[in-house]
């Protein structure tokens, strides 16, 4: 079965079809009976058997649906935000550029630079690499999208990851490519596919370098917009808490603050207030300048 097709949906409709089963009278009453039977009940039991009907009636347009998705093999693919994902990782690369004095808003990134005519997809990637930041690299990406290189890019930088496979931060530039195929995929079916092979991207680099922050920082992020029926928020949260402990270990940087928004965020989505307040706490406490850790506290207790 396609790995996109969720695995327990054969479960979920054996499980369905019992529940239903299990709602008919187990002695049924012949067609020409009914109307004498159902005349001798109560009015609740009667609308009570109208309700049972309606839900069955449910059920069983729900398992031919079930049913439908099983046989056509329909890939399901993980609803990535790219705004979202973007404004995620515009933050970390904001904070980075904060250490350097800047005051730019990490909320928005600058408007597109000028257009450029690329030669080709090496002159893109040329370009991509000497990007000055984040918000110029979304720029070139935008045009690459509208000048219909994305696959070439792509492939360029596959090629460049090939060339040299241990050094972890052409696997992590990879994975970033593969993000924004995603993003051109949007809804479609293609989308679950890049999404794999970017997460597989990361691994590769962690596998090379297990301290290797971007590549950690760039899966925890993506792999926190998949849809909970993935079950990737546990995994996402897993190595944003990983993040938390590398860099009390590290000298202090301003996208470190991310880390706790980000796991704060992961953990009151799943129900954990308590956690969540704490890592928002233990954010602020390093990073006491930060206001969207201050703003996410003040919302969580109710101020």
């Amino acid at each position: 079965m396609n790995q996109w097709i969720v695995l327990p949906v054969a479960a979920v409709v054996a499980a369905a079809t019992a529940f239903t089963v299990s709602t008919v009278a187990r002695e049924p009453v012949a067609a020409e009976q009914a109307p004498a039977v159902r005349a001798e009940l109560p009015t609740e039991w009667s609308t009570k058997l109208d309700a049972l009907a309606e839900r069955n009636a449910r059920l069983e347009r729900e398992l031919e649906l079930l049913r439908q998705a099983i046989d056509s093999r329909a890939p399901v693919q993980p609803e990535l935000d790219p705004a979202a994902l973007d404004g995620a990782v515009a933050r970390f690369f904001a904070a980075q550029r904060s250490a350097g004095g800047s005051d730019e808003s990490v909320a928005h990134a600058a408007p597109a630079a000028p257009a450029k005519r690329f030669a080709d997809a090496k002159s893109a990637v040329l370009e991509l690499v000497a990007a000055g930041g984040f918000d110029e690299q979304q720029g070139l990406w935008k045009e690459i999208r509208e000048a219909g290189l994305l696959d070439e890019v792509v492939a360029e930088y596959e090629a460049r990851a090939e060339s040299d496979p241990k050094n972890p931060e052409l696997k992590v530039d990879l994975g970033q490519a593969y993000l924004q195929k995603i993003f051109e995929a949007g809804q479609g079916p293609e989308a679950g596919k890049w999404a794999t092979k970017a997460d597989k991207a990361f691994d590769g680099a962690l596998a090379l370098d297990t301290n290797h922050w971007d590549a950690r920082f760039f899966k925890a992020t993506s792999l926190s917009f998949w849809p909970p029926l993935f079950g990737k928020q546990g995994e996402a949260i897993h190595h944003f808490e990983i993040l938390v402990e590398q860099q009390a270990g590290l000298a202090s940087q301003p996208q470190f603050a991310q880390t706790h928004l980000a796991l704060g965020n992961l953990y009151q989505q799943s129900g954990q207030l308590e956690k969540a307040k704490a890592a928002w706490q233990q954010g602020l406490a390093l990073f006491p300048g930060d206001p969207e850790l201050a703003k996410k506290l003040e919302m969580a207790s109710g101020n």
